[in-house]
């Protein structure tokens, strides 16, 4: 027979080990827990522009944050452009890309991204008013461990040559 002292003990042991390690079990972590720190650079300026009309830019890094001992996989990124007013600019939409990209359990992984294309670079060059900076908010597609889908958003400014 067992005593309640240590079926006491072994529930708390099983605990404390499920609670450092992580799980995989959906009742005990329903999905992962990530927090998206920065994105470097925020303020994104060209260099230069060729004489083919092609952008010298660096392009943003997001570090994503893993706050769990769950692994995951980012699977897709999207981003929708805004102006300073806060209208969408439908014509400079990326649509879902995939992106293949292990995401560690308690770690911070540096995801970088496209979001200075050459329809960025077309519509600064057309547009007769000011328009400088366009919003660009990415959209993270993460899956975790427990097989749940989540999404992190983050955004950067992006700014004309001058």
């Amino acid at each position: 027979m067992i005593r309640p002292r240590k079926t006491f003990l072994l529930f708390l042991l099983a605990v404390t080990y499920f609670s450092l390690v992580g799980c995989s079990e959906k009742t005990i972590y329903p999905a992962v827990l990530q927090t998206v720190v920065s994105v470097t650079p925020y303020e994104i300026t060209p260099t230069a522009i060729s004489a083919t009309g092609t952008a010298t830019v660096t392009q943003p890094s997001i570090a994503l944050r893993s706050d769990s001992g769950v692994p995951s996989q980012l699977k897709s990124y999207s981003v929708a452009y805004s102006t300073n007013l806060g209208q969408n600019i439908p014509e400079l939409r990326i649509e879902e890309t995939p992106y293949d990209l292990f995401l560690a359990q308690n770690a911070t992984t540096n995801i970088p991204v496209t979001v200075y294309t050459q329809r960025v670079v077309d519509l600064f060059s057309r547009s007769t008013s000011n328009i400088s900076p366009i919003r660009a908010t990415i959209l993270l597609t993460i899956n975790d461990a427990n097989g749940n889908t989540t999404q992190r958003e983050a955004s950067c400014l992006l700014y004309q040559l001058r």
